[in-house]
């Protein structure tokens, strides 16, 4: 039985306590939150502020992990390095860790390694977030050097008042740390790759099509595996992915890539190296594909090969988040319905009657979901698309 840390016990850490606890490993979590939802599946708990690497690493040498691990959250992707360097355990390394958390970084060695990228500038206050949006002369997207979850992120227009971006880089300053970026919006279709990195080679899994909420936040509202690519355009995507992890020195990990498909190529707009989150690793890619990526987490964790062949699977599968409605729910209806429609595979909400919910200005703002499965990506999406509109939020 291996000693498994997972690092943070929120519901996107669920899947991955589940599985490891689900193989016959010892599963601690380390989380700030004495009641976070995850740490119940695990054997262990350790309330703990993951921004503490002191103490975290204290608490981990009272008994040395096998492997150190974390999905779908930037957050702790620093503290994982570090403790894989001191454990002398299989993970990316804090150079590559540095560079996938700090976007920053990531858009230099991007951009030096001839890998599509939008033109960047560092924002140190408001008055420089000006000077770069009229320097870059087209539409913009402001965000957190380092941030997760589209918190901080927007767009402004090229003719944008001063005000106007100002507002914007404030908002990208209380949405993240370590500044602001200043960027230039590219325009195509969105999508995200799922890879795994193991001795220097990489190799994609699973390409995403999503669907955002447009200008100004962008927000995430829908992901279906997989994107429908010409094979022309999916080994472009693979190439430039490929070549990405090289220039960030990924390697032991699986990775997750976001990228638009532009005439002239791909050009990436954020690189992690961890799975992604939004059902995509845990979910979507198992279901369409039937590679078990949180396995392949784990492999690579334990010093072992990941294993990459599919099992069942279903074509394709969709995502579909249900809007807030702003205010205080006072019900929900339909969600009985929604579960027993076609190709529905689960719905559920984060939000109970009494809560009160605000704009759809980040991921974290949405209130729930449905999963569904189909023959070809355009049947997941609709019935995706068809359960969650079944859902009714009742503000009271």
């Amino acid at each position: 039985m291996a000693r498994v840390v997972i690092l943070g016990a929120t519901a996107n850490q669920t899947p991955l306590v589940r599985r490891a606890v689900d193989a016959g490993h010892h599963v601690t979590v380390f989380d700030p939150s004495p009641s976070a939802p995850a740490a119940a599946l695990a054997h262990d708990h350790v309330v703990v502020d993951l921004a503490d690497e002191d103490a975290c690493m204290a608490r981990m040498a009272q008994r040395p992990p096998d492997a150190v691990v974390t999905a779908a959250a930037d957050f702790p992707v620093r503290l994982l390095a570090a403790a894989c360097a001191r454990f002398g355990l299989p993970g990316p390394s804090p150079e590559a860790a540095l560079a996938c958390t700090d976007k920053h970084r990531m858009a230099e060695a991007l951009t030096a390694a001839g890998v599509g990228m939008p033109a960047t500038h560092l924002a140190t206050d408001p008055a420089a977030a000006v000077r770069a949006t009229r320097d870059l002369g087209v539409r913009a997207i402001l965000k957190p050097v380092r941030g997760q979850g589209g918190r901080g992120v927007s767009e402004v227009a090229a003719d944008a008042s001063d005000a106007a971006i100002e507002a914007a880089w404030r908002h990208a300053a209380e949405g993240g740390r370590d500044g602001v970026l200043v960027q230039a919006f590219i325009d195509g279709p969105e999508m995200s790759v799922e890879s795994v990195t193991s001795g220097g080679h990489t190799t994609p899994v699973a390409i995403t099509a999503k669907r955002t909420s447009g200008p100004p936040f962008h927000v995430e509202v829908g992901h279906v595996v997989p994107a429908p690519l010409s094979d022309d355009a999916r080994a472009a995507v693979h190439d430039t992915v490929i070549r990405a992890m090289a220039a960030l020195g990924v390697d032991a990990c699986v990775s997750h890539v976001e990228l638009r498909l532009t005439p002239s190529g791909p050009v990436i707009m954020e690189a992690a190296c961890r799975m992604g989150g939004g059902f995509i690793g845990s979910d979507l890619v198992p279901l369409a594909t039937g590679v078990d990526l949180l396995g392949a987490v784990l492999d690579l964790a334990l010093g072992r090969p990941a294993d990459l062949r599919p099992r069942d699977h279903a074509g394709a599968a969709a995502v579909s988040f249900i809007p807030p409605v702003p205010g205080r729910l006072a019900a929900i209806h339909g969600q009985a319905e929604a579960n027993a429609s076609a190709g529905v595979v689960r719905t559920d909400l984060w939000v109970r009657p009494g809560s009160l919910m605000g704009p759809l200005d980040h991921n974290g703002a949405r209130p729930g979901y449905v999963i569904a499965t189909g023959s070809d990506a355009p049947t997941a999406t609709a019935r995706a698309d068809e359960a969650a509109a079944q859902i009714r939020l009742e503000i009271g």
